[in-house]
């Protein structure tokens, strides 16, 4: 009886290391009655014994005096496993007002061995009180983030039981090292993270689910702005970064699916493809007027801007082309034809057109001087982004779990890089040479070395990443 009551504990402990039920986009998924706020876990040092708490439930303190709990917190967090990183814990969706405290509940806790034994300790306390450093205000549409610090050798204590010292960490007013901007459409927020430490730093809520990201050229954390394409309703959302929120909004002439932006060199304009209706629409970007709208074709995917040439290359993807765009005007100056599904495109030089060939498996190159298809490049299961960083180009495989390595106008993949999910877009890392993967069905990003070939790290969001960029 002994040995199964043990066999039954670690079956428990197993299944809560296995996550929790996260607030984010999926069936049912429904807008937040009021503000998000999402917990992050952090170790204080992370050469620690590997300590495993089971967490029952977590609850905030309102301004009236009741707990609310926030839902979906069931879970066990292991030192180990959070080790140099950060885990998302829990998110839920809060009535307005103000919260001055948060509240971890404890179940039970096990100290793992080198060797791999587990050994159940006492709890000194079956809950960790921690007080903001300020009171918390969340309103309508907020989507605000709490990390917390987790110290493992002061919760050893003494005694050899465990008395979990956790205390909530002040948030940062200004960041100095580059820093990603990352929206998750499906909560309708902007996660800010620390490209240094590859953990979440911020987030506000963006009102409306936002698809695509693009940043300023060369702008800074504190005098650049972002853009947000909003996944439905079309709009365009103007992004401060040093305010870290939205401070304003264009409404567009249409209202299905925004895919992809591209911006001209000087910042003037921008070029929007709408999949649904097939048109591409010239946006001035300081009024936020439309000037022009082109219908090229079913299902545009992606968009670029080639400078050199003052053109846009437009991948659509049933019709099996890339059409060819003067800037100025939008009228057609060109088509190539494609494999099965072009979707992302990258240029080199403005003269090499890359086209992520998504249905074949496979990216096509292409001389546009000459106007001539150079050859294809066979890569893994359906290629979507295409990346050009240094003097590589990565390409995300949705399907392959994998970023694939070419070196231009090579005809071979020069290697594979293994992902622990499936990769949708790409944002490269300059200052530290990295490159943060988009992984959509796992709800985080895969941090990964270039040279190194892997990846080094993993930072988890709790919902689906979509636009990425990065802000020095």
């Amino acid at each position: 009886m002994a040995c199964l009551a043990a066999l039954v504990a670690v079956l428990v402990f197993a299944a809560g290391c296995a996550g929790n039920a996260m607030y984010g986009s999926g069936p049912g998924f429904r807008p937040p009655a009021g503000g998000l706020l999402s917990l992050f876990l952090n170790l204080e040092e992370s050469d620690v014994p590997d300590l495993r708490l089971q967490i029952s439930f977590i609850e905030a303190l309102g301004e009236a005096g009741s707990w609310q709990p926030l839902p979906g917190a069931e879970r066990v967090v292991s030192a180990a496993e959070i080790g140099q990183g950060q885990i998302f814990l829990t998110r839920a969706d809060l009535t307005p007002g103000q919260y001055s405290k948060i509240r971890i509940h404890f179940d039970r806790t096990v100290l793992v061995g080198e060797d791999g034994r587990e050994m159940e300790l006492p709890l000194a306390a079956q809950w960790v009180e921690m007080a903001l450093h300020r009171p918390l205000v969340i309103n309508q549409s907020d989507s605000e983030s709490l990390f917390i610090t987790w110290n493992v050798d002061d919760s050893l204590t003494d005694s050899g039981g465990v008395d979990p010292a956790m205390t909530l960490a002040p948030k940062l007013k200004q960041m100095q090292v580059d820093t990603a901007f990352v929206a998750c459409p499906g909560i309708s927020t902007v996660f800010r993270i620390r490209t240094d430490r590859n953990r979440v730093d911020d987030s506000f809520g963006s009102g409306r689910p936002i698809r695509y990201l693009y940043a300023e050229p060369g702008g800074s954390i504190t005098g650049s702005l972002l853009y947000g394409l909003t996944e439905r309703g079309a709009d365009v959302m103007i992004i401060s970064p040093a305010a870290n929120q939205v401070v304003e909004q264009y409404p567009l002439p249409m209202n299905r699916a925004v895919t992809s932006m591209a911006v001209s060199p000087d910042g003037q304009w921008s070029y929007i493809v709408d999949r649904e209706r097939g048109d591409v629409l010239k946006m001035e970007m300081n009024t936020g007027k439309v000037v022009q709208q082109h219908n090229i074709g079913y299902e545009p995917v992606y968009i670029i801007y080639l400078a050199k040439r003052r053109q846009l290359a437009v991948s659509l993807n049933r019709s099996e082309t890339v059409v060819l765009l003067d800037a100025d005007t939008l009228a057609g100056t060109g088509s190539i034809g494609t494999g099965s599904r072009p979707e992302g495109l990258l240029s080199v030089d403005d003269r090499w057109l890359y086209v992520a060939e998504s249905g074949s498996n496979s990216v096509m190159y292409v001389d546009l001087e000459r106007n001539t298809v150079l050859g294809r490049v066979l890569v893994g299961f359906e290629p979507r982004r295409l990346l050009l960083t240094g003097n590589s180009i990565f390409v995300a495989n949705y399907r392959g779990n994998s970023i694939s390595v070419l070196k231009p106008r090579q005809q071979i993949a020069a290697r594979t890089i293994k992902l622990s999910g499936r990769p949708v877009e790409m944002a490269a890392v300059e200052s530290g040479n990295r490159i943060y993967v988009g992984l959509e069905e796992e709800k985080a990003i895969d941090v990964v070395d270039p040279n190194a070939g892997r990846v080094e790290a993993r930072i988890e969001l709790g919902a689906s990443p979509a636009g990425m960029v990065i802000v020095d």
